[in-house]
């Protein structure tokens, strides 16, 4: 069982940027960057992460929430946001409550990017659902579910 969930790590660079599709989420992602900013596209997957959780959200977050948020030290999520704010997918906002807290939240072309990555791995992922029958996807979707429940628990 654990060979097979690092072979599941291990693909995961390969199941999200096969080499045909990276040219054509280049693409689709060049398209998104406003006009005259450095384009950058060596941090998908943290953008993605980022993306994620800045879109579930109904607005920003506090620096320290994404952080915890996203299991990073602040020091590296304050590096990541500066790199969002100068492609111009996030900004950052004063808290109206605190005036010591910065807030994080994406702006209407980091949420479109956010959209396109995540509709990018649905593509992906319905390609290779596509093998397996209405009875294993179900199958794969519960085993998963409960997965994602315990893991959530134990590893909390």
């Amino acid at each position: 069982m654990l060979g097979l969930f690092l072979d599941l790590f291990y693909l995961q660079p390969v199941l999200t940027m096969a080499p045909r599709d990276v040219v054509r989420l280049r693409e689709m992602l060049e398209s998104i960057y406003p006009e005259g900013t450095r384009r950058r596209t060596d941090s998908y997957n943290l953008l993605f992460r980022i993306g994620y959780v800045l879109s579930r959200q109904d607005g920003s977050l506090p620096m320290g929430q994404l952080a915890t948020l996203l299991d990073l030290p602040l020091s590296s999520v304050t590096r990541l946001v500066d790199w969002l704010e100068e492609g111009g997918f996030a900004q950052r906002q004063s808290d109206p409550t605190d005036g010591r807290v910065i807030r994080v939240a994406l702006t209407a072309c980091g949420a479109e990017l956010s959209r396109a990555i995540t509709g990018f791995l649905a593509e992906r992922t319905v390609q290779i659902l596509q093998e397996f029958s209405a009875e294993e996807t179900q199958i794969l979707t519960l085993l998963l579910e409960k997965y994602l429940r315990v893991a959530g628990r134990v590893l909390s």
